[in-house]
């Protein structure tokens, strides 16, 4: 029997948007990281402001998983 005030089961599979998000974290990171190498000198500001920014993005346009 189901009661009104029982917790949903958990997955152990994270949510694509969640999957989204910290590869686009990750990427850019690197991203960063590669225009490090090649010269290109990026205040850290910025490179903590386009992580946030783009993991919003991804975020936001990702889809939810679906439960059953």
């Amino acid at each position: 029997m189901t009661t009104m005030h029982e917790a949903p089961k958990s997955s152990a599979r994270p949510e694509k948007k969640v999957t989204v998000a910290t590869a686009s974290a990750a990427a850019v990171t690197v991203l960063v990281f590669a225009t490090s190498q090649f010269g290109m000198d990026v205040p850290e500001t910025v490179a903590a402001a386009a992580v946030t920014l783009v993991v919003f993005v991804a975020g936001w346009l990702a889809p939810h998983t679906r439960r059953s």
